[in-house]
């Protein structure tokens, strides 16, 4: 059967369905036996775990299937980056609205291809139990006329990664907190903590904002928590002080090292830790900061930072 949807037509995905002959309409990525199509389905409610797919430069950035865990490279997500070699074309949807009665409204954006330069990456996301996941992330080019949204800059993809300076409000909320969900208590102590963090900076006259990162060849945007202009700390704060978040921190410090010019690290903590994790953090040379009756915060500089900035 000869490909009949038009680039730009908009219909109900289930109207879609009907229209070629079969697929699965509920899944992200789907076949139409007897074709050579794999449909892929660019959905809306992405952005409430973490990733978002769409536009990068001359690219489509697309978010491969798998509700729960890591995305593994198989099914659908096989299909995907094997589909030149399999002689198949990908065909890309975009969800544009729903109906009084849920029912979806896709666009065909058109034939897509992945791109054999870097063909796929792995990125952070929420799976739909709220549990930080790896996902798959394929970089797509378009094949053929292929309308432009208004949106898509008329540049390259950066050759290295992006870091930008932007006030503390914008992404406010952690990069993993889900839009509209309830935070958690840990979520909104580390929020306060940041905003509370940064009057005392800002009263001792330090410039602060966070820093917006974008790794080269991926579509998705990471934000530091909190960045002091004055004295180049990066800061990454948690609302509780258990091993488990503080190692997150530490890794998180790590991560946005690699990108951020900066002279020390610090995770911002509500209270004192114990002492052994005071020292897990002054293993990889990173400070640790809290709140204090006296001074306002306190700071314990690892021995390589001495003498302390705050």
């Amino acid at each position: 059967m000869s490909w009949v949807v038009q680039p730009g037509t908009e219909m109900l995905r289930k109207d879609l369905h009907a229209l070629l002959g079969g697929g699965n309409a509920q899944s992200g990525i789907t076949s139409v036996s007897g074709t050579t199509d794999v449909l892929l389905f660019a959905t809306q409610s992405g952005e409430l775990f973490g990733y978002s797919d769409g536009w990068d430069g001359p690219f489509f950035f697309y978010t491969g299937e798998g509700q729960v865990g890591d995305q593994q490279m198989n099914r659908g997500n096989a299909a995907v980056l094997h589909h030149k070699r399999k002689g198949r074309t990908l065909r890309l949807f975009s969800e544009v609205g729903e109906t009084s009665t849920s029912a979806k409204i896709v666009k065909y954006e058109g034939a897509f291809e992945v791109d054999d330069d870097a063909p796929w990456a792995r990125a952070d996301a929420l799976d739909r139990n709220k549990e930080i996941r790896s996902v798959i992330v394929f970089r797509l080019s378009p094949v053929g006329h292929v309308p432009a949204p208004r949106s898509r800059p008329a540049k390259p993809v950066p050759a290295a990664p992006a870091v930008q300076e932007v006030p503390l409000e914008e992404h406010a909320g952690d990069t993993f907190q889900t839009s509209g969900s309830e935070p958690t208590e840990a979520e909104r102590r580390e929020a306060k903590l940041v905003q509370s963090y940064r009057a005392w900076l800002e009263g001792a006259g330090h410039t602060v904002c966070r820093q917006k990162i974008k790794p080269e060849g991926l579509g998705v945007t990471i934000y530091t928590d909190l960045f002091d202009l004055t004295t180049m700390d990066l800061v990454e704060a948690k609302g509780s002080l258990s091993r488990q978040h503080i190692r997150m921190a530490l890794g998180q410090l790590l991560d946005y090292g690699r990108f951020v010019k900066h002279v020390t690290r610090t995770v911002l903590l509500p209270e004192r830790p114990a002492d052994e994790l005071i020292a897990l953090l002054h293993a990889f040379e990173i400070d640790c900061v809290f709140p204090d009756k006296q001074l306002g915060f306190m700071r314990v500089s690892a021995p390589a930072n001495r003498p302390a900035h705050a």
